[in-house]
Formats: C-alpha cells, structure tokens, sequence
C-alpha cells in the first residue's frame, strides 16, 4: 500500500501536479502511511515537503520534518537537514495570515526539534534571526534581543549575517519595529545602546548588511554628524540595490537623507547632487516636519542664494 501511493505521487512529481500532491497529503493517514516506513520516508520527504511549501501548508511541512527528525535513523538525518535548510528561507519572508498557525510558532518548533543543533551554525543563525525579526514585531524587546544575540554568536565568520542580526537588536534597543519605520529623533536616550550594537559598521562597512549601515547613518544624522551620515547613505543606497524591488521605500529614504545630509552640512560643491537625490526620493518618501526642517532651511538658502546671483547679473 505505501510503495503503491508513493508511485502514484512520483508520477504526480514528474507531471507538475502539484495540486493532486497536495490533495493527497491532505489525508493524515496517508501521510502517516508514507512516513511509516524509513525507505519511501527518505525519498518522498523533499517531494511531501515542496509540495507543502508550493500550496502553502508550511504546518503539515513542519509536522511531516518533525516525525522524521524524532526517528533514530541516521539514513534520514541528511534529507532532514535538507529540509529543515529549504524551510529557512520561506519562512524569513512570510506573512503570517489570521487562519494560518504564526511564523514565530513555527520557528519555535523547528528549534525545538530533535536534531537542529546537528544544523550548520549558519542555518541556525538564520533561524535565531528570524525569530528575532518576528519578537521584534511583536514588540517583545528583551526576547527579540535575545533571540538576535545568540543568532549574532552563531553567525560567527559570516559578517552579513551576523550584521542583519546586529540589526535585529540594535533597533530592539530603539523600540523600533522595522528599518523603514525608524524616524530622527534628535534627542534619543536609546542612540548609545543601539551604537555599541552597530560598532561593527563603522569597523568593516563593506561587510555589514545594508539596512545596518543605514539605521547608523540614520543615528548619526540625528546627532548632528551630516558629513559621516552623507557618506554612510550613499554606501547604503549601492548595497540596497536589490533585483526584487523589496527595498526600493528604504533606498528612497537613503537618498533622501543623504540630500538632507549634504544641503543642511551646508557644502555648496555638493548642491547639485543633492538636489538630484531629493528629487528622486521625493517620489515615496513623505518627511514630516521635524525631519525636513533643517533641509527646509537649507534650500531657503540657496534659493536666496539664486536670487543674489540673478540680481547681480
């Protein structure tokens, strides 16, 4: 019976039917049946579990990893961790849904799972992160910090990473739920916590993650160090030039703040670049008022500086 419904869902794989795989699998019993017996396990795992991710069923996935990573078969330890590394990267970019279980439920389960610290340090640095990501959503500071320092630890030899996690905790110390939500404060008690967090940008920017980089431009903006938050923008807009379009908000507020940089640190050789960014940023971004002051009062000036000019000629 197992072998016969195996063969039935290796002829729906090599098809592209996944909507009959899916259907399939619906049924507890059968993929009980599936996954009852070590052989067919290993080798109708990595099709159960693309076809959960195609239809969406990230639950049944976990559920199904989570059988085979409680079996004592070292057989299957190598089709386990393949999974369990596949399922990282969709749940670092999934959006919870009210009928859905929550991505923090199951990142917590995938934790938990017998065989995860067998994982490279590197993938369970990315689940640590990721967690993180969701606590700090959730508006849980500490456990977000905590869960973003031990991905930090884990992530040892691989900077982007173990920058993007630097992140995670840096705006946990801000009370900040997102990159893009972070607006300047001039007068901010969280700033030195959230700096000693980003230590390692101003030490090695060419390997820190993108969002890291700017937030400390963002920092330093705020603080008043228009020539080093100019300089920390524009680094910031070459990484963030990403093919999937997922930061085109954050590269508009970059520009923006680098032309607010440059107009308010008042170097009238850069004039000419600044206005070009703000014109291309002024596209999404809409600064409130506390933010565009400075740069408000800078393009007084050189709109009287203009006028001075035209009257002379």
């Amino acid at each position: 019976r197992r072998w016969s419904l195996f063969g039935r869902l290796r002829a729906h794989d090599r098809k592209g039917e996944r909507d009959k795989i899916a259907e399939t699998l619906q049924d507890p019993q059968k993929l009980l049946d599936l996954l009852g017996d070590t052989t067919i396990a290993g080798n109708v795992l990595p099709i159960v579990v693309r076809s959960l991710f195609w239809s969406g069923d990230l639950k049944i996935a976990v559920r199904a990893i989570q059988y085979l990573a409680a079996e004592p078969a070292a057989e299957l330890d190598t089709i386990v961790d393949a999974a369990v590394t596949d399922l990282i990267g969709r749940l670092e970019t999934r959006i919870d849904a009210d009928d859905q279980e929550s991505t923090a439920s199951i990142l917590g389960k995938v934790l938990g799972m017998a065989g995860f610290d067998r994982l490279p340090a590197d993938v369970r640095a990315r689940y640590h992160r990721a967690l993180a990501e969701r606590l700090l959503a959730a508006s849980e500071w500490k456990m977000a910090i905590e869960a973003a320092e031990l991905a930090e630890k884990l992530a040892a030899g691989h900077q982007r990473l173990a920058s993007s996690a630097s992140l995670v905790a840096a705006l946990a110390e801000l009370r900040q739920h997102d990159v893009v939500s972070c607006e300047p404060h001039q007068d901010r008690p969280e700033r030195e916590l959230a700096l000693r967090r980003l230590q390692h940008v101003a030490e090695d920017p060419d390997q820190a993650a993108p969002e890291a980089v700017y937030l400390r431009s963002l920092l330093a903006y705020e603080a008043g160090d228009l020539v080093a938050a100019a300089r920390g923008f524009e680094r910031a807009i070459a990484g963030l030039r990403r093919l999937e379009g997922r930061d085109v908000q954050l590269r508009d507020r970059a520009r923006f703040f680098a032309a607010a940089s440059l107009l308010t640190a008042g170097d009238v050789t850069e004039t000419s670049r600044a206005l070009k960014l703000m014109e291309q940023a002024l596209e999404t971004v809409k600064p409130d008022l506390e933010t565009f002051y400075a740069v408000h009062e800078a393009l007084k000036k050189i709109e009287e500086g203009i006028k001075e000019t035209k009257a002379h000629l």
